[in-house]
């Protein structure tokens, strides 16, 4: 007989921490996390990543005596910073007056890679850096050089990483007039792969790439003499992957002042948004899926929108969320809008904030179990704005809108964001009259759900388990494809129960379930899910 279910992993951690243990988030929205006083410096241009073991490492540059260092914090999943106060310093190499901005992330094994284009022989070139979640400079204190005097400027790095842990990095490669994308692979060790690096002839410096499959990606760029937006994928060997490279964009028209949006759908292909010249006084949005294989999922043209997108994907049910902001001078508002896997139209909302703003700039889009999170900063001047966020429903419904994340004084600059089961994380720049440039991180308690990709025994299958903020409610999400019925129990190592044993109905499809649960002290307890024909063990942790 065929199995009903399968378990997406032999165990999912949940981790609670009971009240003893003191939390280093600052709960008063009007002060947040402070990471870094910008003191006699500007500081500028935060990013942000997670570890595989729940921590996070924030970068930022530091403007001082007119250059641009480098600096790095790491911090665990209760807000406790690991590095020095303050930051420690990356690179303090010559970058002198300005930047094209620096490469950032983290690694399989939990060090965070940055790469930056500094002076150091008259010529921009970038450098890479490893470091370790002690601080230690795993490449050397002064970086491995990715190019020679000889071969041009480096200019605008990009960086990630395959799931076979090494590291892609993509720059401008600027030779007198001729501009094009250069990408290097590093080894774990610092090493180079492919002997040498894959050109991208014809791009004009504007680019992006993502991982595709254990140790390739897809990399899309701007041709310069089309005006066209192309992707190909490349094998883990650097070598071309598809025939022939995709016309994402063969109208001629895309803006070559924004960069493109380039996500992950979930399947090693990918999803990416940019902005196009619909006449010549105006600009709008388009959207496309590309499949691992190199097909257009979407119609040909794309999903037709008002602006360039900001975008995510609910990767369990592949929807697509988009969202911009739109209006006038007399006043903005925020439109989202869901389409399905293949490109379809959905809804929209455009009721996301309760009031109209002299700007809203949106910090980005959370995918939740049940609908989406979207984080955005709120402008009634420049000088004066909150971070908010508000989060809407799987049917487009707003839920909760202009939500306060801080309300600090001063303008709030772009910053970078996680998302963990329970709480997402955010990390911004404020400036005002009193205080320059301060980094700041704040955490927001909300149910975001359990994320697990590219791993199914079955896709139609998964069982998950994750808990709410309030410590008291396991939840059981089940996906099955009959009716049927499953009993939960939860107990101690020694087989105590310690929690009301339950049985509950199983319909065919998703099944979201809330498990009651005492606070209990710290220990290891198991749940056990006991269907017809399966049995399954949860592992659950309280610290």
């Amino acid at each position: 007989m065929r199995k009903l279910y399968h378990l997406v992993v032999p165990f999912i951690l949940a981790v609670i921490f009971t009240s003893n243990v003191k939390a280093q988030w600052n709960e008063n929205l009007s002060e947040n996390l402070l990471i870094s006083e910008s003191g006699n410096s500007n500081q500028e241009m935060v990013q942000i990543g997670k570890t595989s073991d729940e921590k996070i490492f924030i970068a930022w540059i530091s403007w001082e005596n007119q250059n641009a260092c480098i600096k790095l914090q790491l911090l665990d999943k209760d807000g406790k910073e690991l590095l020095d106060k303050g930051g420690i310093y990356v690179s303090k190499q010559p970058t002198p007056t300005w930047t094209s901005g620096y490469g950032f992330a983290v690694t399989q094994d939990g060090c965070a890679v940055i790469v930056n284009s500094e002076i150091r022989n008259g010529r921009w070139q970038p450098y890479a850096y490893k470091i370790s979640q002690s601080g230690e400079q795993l490449w050397g204190e002064t970086g491995i050089p990715l190019i020679k005097e000889n071969e041009g400027d480096g200019l605008n790095p990009h960086v990630c990483v395959t799931k076979a842990n090494n590291i892609l990095i993509g720059f401008q490669n600027v030779i007198g007039a001729q501009i094009d994308v250069k990408i290097i692979k590093l080894l774990e060790n610092g090493g180079t792969a492919w002997g040498g690096s894959i050109p991208l002839s014809g791009a004009n410096g504007i680019f992006d790439m993502i991982p595709s499959g254990n140790d390739g990606m897809i990399v899309c760029y701007y041709e310069a003499n089309s005006g066209n937006y192309l992707a190909m994928k490349y094998t883990a060997n650097g070598e071309e992957a598809w025939t022939e490279k995709v016309l994402i964009d063969d109208t001629g028209s895309v803006k070559t002042t924004s960069e493109p949006s380039v996500i992950s759908d979930g399947a090693d292909g990918i999803i990416t948004g940019w902005r196009y010249a619909a006449s010549s006084f105006s600009v709008a949005g388009k959207a496309q899926r590309i499949d691992v294989d190199g097909n257009k999922v979407f119609d040909e043209e794309g999903v037709l929108l008002e602006d360039l997108p900001v975008i995510c994907t609910d990767q369990g049910k592949k929807s697509l969320y988009t969202a911009y902001s739109l209006g006038n001078l007399e006043g903005k508002y925020i439109s989202l809008c869901k389409y399905d896997e293949k490109g379809s139209f959905v809804w929209q909302n455009d009721e996301i904030s309760s009031e109209y703003a002299s700007e809203f700039a949106i910090y980005g889009l959370i995918p939740m179990d049940d609908g989406v999170i979207i984080i955005y900063r709120n402008a009634s001047r420049f000088d004066e704005a909150t971070l908010e966020y508000s989060k809407v429903d799987s049917n487009g419904n707003t839920i909760n809108h202009n939500v306060t994340i801080s309300n600090a004084p001063g303008n709030k600059g772009r910053g970078g964001l996680v998302s963990f089961p329970d709480q997402f994380i955010i990390a911004w720049t404020s400036a005002s009259e009193a205080k320059d440039g301060n980094i700041y991180v704040q955490n927001i308690k909300e149910k975001i759900g359990s994320f697990i990709e590219n791993n199914y025994v079955d896709k139609q299958e998964s069982l998950l388990v994750y808990t709410d903020h309030t410590q008291k409610i396991l939840w059981i999400n089940l996906h099955a494809n009959q009716t049927t019925q499953a009993s939960i129990h939860m107990t101690d190592l020694q087989g105590k129960s310690v929690a009301n044993p339950e049985t509950i109905d199983i319909v065919k499809g998703n099944n979201e379930y809330p498990f009651s649960i005492n606070r209990l002290p710290a220990g290891i307890y198991l749940v056990t899910v006991q269907t017809k024909n399966e049995r399954f063990y949860s592992k659950l942790i309280i610290k």
